[in-house]
């Protein structure tokens, strides 16, 4: 009896300890640790924290049966060209630094995910943002600085997130077209598509001294107005057609309409 307690115990404990994920952040240098993860957690299907660092990583392959993970770092890393070939869905934190030879995001399994952090930093190869569209909302903060090479950052994700005055947002010493916040919430303003429907729908005047006035919306029903400052900050809410832009101060300003039919956002200048 007492040699079958122990054996349901080594099993338990053999259980516990290959059959999960860990709990703490794990961190892979070599296609080995990869490895040698895979030999210790077969069973792991939902990771916690995967900290790729350094040049050794290029081949994900070992880990294609992790489902998701929560929060990923690559770091330091000089060859590492594409993130195709890491299908683990991200649900978490996308955080790349220091990964110079990295030219976009093609490949990276975001599909449906709400990201709270996103940081894109110190990485001269990304040129592009691409593969990072799938992205639903990012809900806590943004961070994209110094990649020289990268010129676009008006994404939808991005330029939801800044709208969004709940989320921080940080950009700076990318190439001219990212070099600021404002910059890019300003490419945001511009790229939104429109249905046509709300193409007709006018913001006027513009540029706006006193009285702003929402018209021609037909048969559309207005269900809110939003306007926010340069920086994303969200100065008023509001319902009406009529809105009084006399306490603004001079500048530059977005004004999100939302319809039945769908939202549009306009930029707007205050004289």
């Amino acid at each position: 009896m007492k040699k079958i307690i122990l054996l349901f115990a080594s099993l338990f404990v053999t259980f516990l300890s290959f059959g999960q994920c860990p709990s703490d952040p794990w961190a892979f240098s070599s296609h080995q640790d990869m490895v040698d993860f895979a030999s210790l957690f077969p069973n792991c299907q939902n990771a916690y924290v995967f900290r790729f660092n350094g040049d050794g990583i290029t081949d994900f392959s070992a880990l294609s049966y992790v489902e998701t993970v929560a929060n990923v770092q690559f770091v330091d890393n000089g060859v590492l060209t594409s993130l195709e070939g890491f299908e683990n869905e991200v649900l978490g934190m996308l955080w790349v630094e220091n990964c110079d030879a990295l030219v976009d995001f093609s490949g990276v399994n975001l599909f449906d995910s709400d990201l709270y952090y996103l940081l894109i930093k110190d990485s001269d190869g990304i040129a592009s943002l691409n593969g990072l569209e799938a992205l639903l909302t990012i809900s806590n903060h943004v961070e994209i600085t110094n990649n020289v090479n990268l010129p676009f950052c008006a994404i939808e994700p991005v330029c939801y997130a800044i709208a969004n005055p709940a989320v921080g947002v940080v950009i700076s010493g990318n190439a001219a077209g990212c070099e600021s916040v404002s910059e890019v919430a300003l490419a945001c303003s511009l790229s939104v598509l429109e249905t046509d429907q709300l193409k007709v729908v006018a913001v006027i005047p513009n540029p706006v001294a006193d009285i702003l006035q929402i018209t021609n919306l037909g048969g559309l029903s207005l269900e809110n107005v939003s306007i926010y400052g340069i920086t994303g900050d969200l100065l008023q809410n509001t319902s009406e057609t009529t809105i009084n832009f006399s306490s603004f101060e001079a500048g530059i300003y977005f004004v999100e309409v939302t319809t039945n039919a769908g939202m549009l956002t306009k930029k707007i200048v205050k004289h």
